[in-house]
């Protein structure tokens, strides 16, 4: 939808972000099986997050070729 939209990325998050804050939560990373999923639907880059410090899951990211990691 985002794509065909004209968007120029997206971002693989599994929740709306307002939402997460609204009960208090954090971002995470997405399920790295879903965001291969977003990467082989979409043309466009793809994004996704990691913890600041946790180079474990900004590994797998870099794995599965994402294009840009957001660490925060």
């Amino acid at each position: 939808i985002a794509e065909a939209a004209g968007a120029c990325a997206v971002m693989a998050l599994e929740r709306i972000p307002a939402d997460i804050r609204a009960v208090g939560g954090v971002s995470r990373m997405s399920d790295p099986k879903m965001i291969k999923g977003i990467q082989n639907a979409v043309s466009i880059p793809v994004m996704a997050k990691c913890r600041i410090g946790h180079f474990a899951e900004a590994q797998i990211l870099q794995a599965i070729e994402i294009d840009y990691i957001d660490e925060s």
